[in-house]
């Protein structure tokens, strides 16, 4: 992202005035477009390309802001994707470990009692913590893979970034060779 935004910033001097220039907009008050009726959006006109050297910048540029604002849109999502998930994760890390505490006073009784108590009562509690415990584990490898799925998720976003800065150093190119080593460095 940060070389998609380095691209802005290294833009011909020349080709960003000039497109600024195109696409500057006037907003006519509200009163002259709206007949005099108040709070009413106001409306925003254009100023059109002038000459084929316009046109040619500006389509160069709508281009390649493309990547950017499709990247954006791709990723507008992941913030709250990542949190909920680390949020999901977190409880799970505390149920887990509210699990394990149980088990580990769980465990704790049925050793101190197991001198005194009946052979039925032994069974049918150790059947239990060894259940409570397969829950345990079940739960930490749930964990596991929402572990595993946030890094999925990024590493995809990752590689849609690297697709799209490769697609945009070869358009780069295309236009003007040489140009990704000047923008890169």
């Amino acid at each position: 992202m940060r070389s998609s935004l380095n691209f802005l910033q290294n833009f011909h001097t020349k080709e960003l005035l000039m497109f600024f220039q195109l696409f500057r907009f006037s907003v006519q008050s509200s009163e002259s477009t709206c007949n005099g009726t108040s709070g009413d959006p106001p409306k925003t006109t254009w100023r059109r390309f002038q000459n084929k050297e316009e046109n040619k910048i500006g389509r160069r540029f709508f281009t390649k802001m493309h990547y950017l604002e499709d990247f954006l849109e791709l990723i507008e999502q992941l913030p709250i994707d990542l949190r909920d998930r680390y949020t999901e994760m977190r409880e799970m890390d505390l149920q887990v470990q509210n699990a394990i505490d149980d088990l580990d006073l769980k465990g704790k009784d049925f050793f101190s009692s197991g001198a005194t108590a009946t052979q039925e009562w032994k069974e049918e509690n150790y059947k239990n913590l060894k259940q409570e415990y397969s829950k345990a584990l079940e739960d930490a490898e749930e964990k596991v893979n929402i572990a595993t799925q946030i890094y999925d998720l990024v590493d995809r976003h990752l590689r849609k970034l690297d697709q799209e800065l490769s697609k945009f150093k070869m358009e780069l190119e295309a236009d003007n060779a040489g140009i990704t080593e000047v923008l890169e460095q």
